[in-house]
């Protein structure tokens, strides 16, 4: 397994008005597929794909307290299989209840426990499943306590559309597929497609509500070419004003529109000035870099990309499903987690 690094940016930073200042690493734990959340005590709650001693796949915990230091990471939830990778993400409601969705085997799940008791795995309750069959996945509490899902599913065509089968650039098409429950996970909404993109997949899905109350979705866009076809790359996000009823169209990054790589793992936050902040690090072998931009105009316009100090991204040969995440906590503090190394390859 692969150490995991936590990292924070300065809480002065106002959007396109200076550069941030990072922090160094923090060694957190050997895992993958991680997520995280800051609730209302300033509590940072992170979790991941871990591994048990007899080899079975579990979902890790680990907390950081208001001035503290991280806790010891535990196994809090036990899945019954090996190798299938526990995709997770987990938020807090406003009574101070964790929620996780994460896959076991190919099922997906919502489980919970209170924040203040999350580290003694007995807390943990599942709530049910949310669908039978599942790839990635991705979840968030709103400021009405309003739980926001979206998954990965497979492409289906309807009978009038414009695109066949045979057609499809990607060797599995993906679309992300939206829904909420406004009773703590017990019953969901009908599903939303938000992506509708036949000929190519999309993956890696982040969603998030910032200060301004803006739900926001962003993924990772990709034609998973076959032979002879090229691979093309961009990060995309699209944002809902009223709850998740409707969605803007779709914006893109595209990195500076390069012919040999692209961005890819995008995590996004907005500041405290309604800003927002977009890391991601390019496909390929060329530049190992993970780099931030910002945008004052909820995407219209950014800054030129710059790279984080002191973190160097791992090969995306080696990490093809690996992702960020990125939060902006209540005293305008960023946290920057995921996977990486401290020196570039050689």
């Amino acid at each position: 397994m692969f150490g995991l690094s936590l990292f924070v940016l300065a809480a002065h930073v106002e959007g396109q008005s200076a550069l941030p200042q990072w922090t160094n690493p923090q060694y957190v734990g050997d895992g993958w597929w991680q997520s995280v959340v800051a609730d209302r005590a300033g509590t940072v709650h992170v979790a991941w794909y871990g591994v048990a001693p007899d080899g079975n796949d579990t979902l890790v915990y680990a907390e950081k307290p208001l001035n503290g230091e991280f806790t010891k990471p535990l196994d809090v939830i036990y899945i019954d299989s090996t190798g299938v990778t526990v995709r997770n993400a987990i938020d807090v409601t406003s009574t101070g209840t964790l929620i996780a969705a994460y896959r076991s085997n190919n099922e997906h799940f919502v489980a919970k426990a209170p924040a203040s008791n999350a580290d003694n795995a007995r807390s943990w309750q599942v709530v049910r499943s949310l669908s039978t069959t599942g790839y990635y996945l991705n979840l968030i509490v709103d400021n009405k306590d309003i739980i926001h899902e979206v998954s990965a599913a497979d492409v289906i065509l309807s009978d009038t559309a414009s695109v066949k089968y045979e057609e499809m650039r990607c060797t599995i098409c993906i679309d992300l597929i939206y829904k909420q429950s406004r009773d703590g996970g017990q019953t969901w909404s009908e599903p939303i497609n938000l992506t509708q993109t036949p000929l190519s997949t999309s993956i890696k899905p982040d969603i998030w509500q910032g200060k301004s109350g803006r739900i926001y979705v962003n993924w990772d866009e990709d034609t998973q070419a076959t032979v002879g076809q090229k691979q093309t790359y961009d990060v995309r996000f699209a944002y809902s004003e009223d709850e998740g009823k409707t969605w803007s169209s779709q914006i893109i990054l595209d990195g500076g529109n390069f012919n040999d790589r692209g961005p890819i793992q995008l995590a996004m936050t907005e500041l405290f000035d309604g800003s927002l902040m977009a890391v991601w690090r390019y496909s390929g072998l060329s530049d190992e870099s993970i780099y931030y931009q910002t945008s004052d105009d909820i995407g219209k316009t950014w800054t030129e990309p710059e790279p984080i100090p002191y973190l160097y991204a791992r090969s995306s040969n080696d990490t093809p499903f690996d992702d960020y995440d990125l939060i902006t906590d209540r005293t305008g503090v960023v946290y920057f987690f995921g996977t990486g190394v401290s020196a570039i390859s050689t």
